[in-house]
C-alpha cells in the first residue's frame, strides 16, 4: 500500500492551529499539553484532535513533553520556505485562489438546507400559478367551487411561501454557525 505523502502533509498543516503547535513545539523545544491547553485557549477535545492530527509530526517525551520529529522540522522548513518564495508576481495569484476557494466552499449543511427550501419556495410558487390559472379560466362555468377554492388556496399558500422565504434566511445563517462551530473543532 502506497501512503499519499502530501496528502498527510496537506492535513496536518491545513489548520492554523495545527501549524501554529508544530512552530510552538518547534521553537521552545517541547511542550506540555497543558501549556498547549492554555496557549490556544480551547478545549481539551479540540486540542486531542489537533493533536492527534499531528502524530508523526510531534511526539510525546519520556517525560510528557510534546517534541517536534523530523517530519515535523521538515514540514515547518517546506512551509517557510513556500512563504519566502512568494514572488510578487504571485501574490495576486494566492489572493485570487483564496477568494475562489472561499466563494465555492459550499458546505454539506447549506447545499442540502438551504439549497432544499429554495426548492420547495420555487414548488409552492409554481403549484400556486398554475392553481390560479386553472381557477381563473372555470370561474366563469361555477364561481360558487372556484372562488372560495382561490382564496382559500391563497389563504394556505401564501403564508407557506412566507414561512419557506424565513426558514430558508434563517438556515442559511444556521448553516453558516454550524460551519464555523465545525471549523473550530478542526
Amino acid at each position: 500500500m502506497s501512503i499519499p505523502s502530501e496528502d498527510v502533509l496537506l492535513q496536518a498543516v491545513n489548520h492554523k492551529i495545527r501549524r501554529k503547535i508544530l512552530q510552538i513545539v518547534n521553537d521552545n523545544k517541547g511542550r506540555s499539553y497543558t501549556t498547549l491547553l492554555e496557549t490556544f485557549d480551547i478545549s481539551n477535545g479540540k486540542l486531542n484532535y489537533h493533536l492527534k492530527l499531528l502524530k508523526g509530526f510531534i511526539q510525546k517525551d519520556v517525560n510528557g513533553y510534546y517534541q517536534i520529529t523530523p517530519l515535523g522540522i521538515r514540514t515547518l522548513k517546506i512551509l517557510e520556505d513556500f512563504m519566502q518564495e512568494i514572488s510578487e508576481e504571485e501574490r495576486p495569484l494566492i489572493k485570487e485562489a483564496y477568494l475562489s476557494q472561499k466563494e465555492n466552499d459550499k458546505s454539506f449543511i447549506e447545499l442540502q438546507y438551504v439549497s432544499g427550501y429554495r426548492f420547495k419556495i420555487v414548488l409552492l410558487i409554481g403549484l400556486y400559478a398554475i392553481m390560479m390559472i386553472v381557477g381563473i379560466q372555470y370561474i366563469p362555468e361555477n364561481p360558487s367551487f372556484y372562488i372560495p377554492f382561490l382564496i382559500a388556496l391563497s389563504v394556505i399558500i401564501v403564508p407557506g411561501i412566507v414561512f419557506l422565504f424565513r426558514v430558508q434566511k434563517k438556515s442559511a445563517i444556521f448553516a453558516r454557525k454550524v460551519d464555523r462551530l465545525l471549523d473550530d473543532m478542526e
